[in-house]
């Protein structure tokens, strides 16, 4: 993460760059906070930085606009989640619904073999 840090300043040309010091901070806090995001999620944030997505750095970054950027993310990234639940939930609910009580009974008789299947 450092490293892309780093390379996030020099492609945008910071002149108020981060000391090594405060980019290892600012990953450690980035790491402790949101330890649910992979690798692809880090570089999706930092190409997002990039595009400007997160708004203009007018010449400066520090660790509170990249924390601000993964708090941002995380944020966006929980709630497509949530919402991928539902959809998931709403067609179980719809197809449980759309079956007689004959398919329930058969689906729970084999889901109670394979459970017993599996000791």
């Amino acid at each position: 993460m450092a490293l892309w840090i780093d390379d996030l300043q020099s492609f945008l040309n910071i002149s108020a760059k981060m000391s090594r010091f405060q980019i290892i901070e600012t990953c450690s806090m980035i790491l402790e906070d949101f330890y649910a995001l992979n690798l692809a999620d880090v570089r999706l944030v930092m190409t997002r930085a990039k595009k400007g997505q997160y708004g203009a750095l007018y010449g400066r970054l520090d660790g509170q606009i990249v924390y601000q950027w993964f708090a941002e993310y995380f944020d966006e990234r929980c709630a497509e989640c949530g919402r991928t639940a539902d959809a998931e939930a709403k067609v179980r609910d719809s197809q449980l619904a759309a079956m007689s009580p004959e398919q329930k009974k058969k689906i729970l008789e084999l889901w109670s073999k394979q459970k017993k299947s599996q000791k």
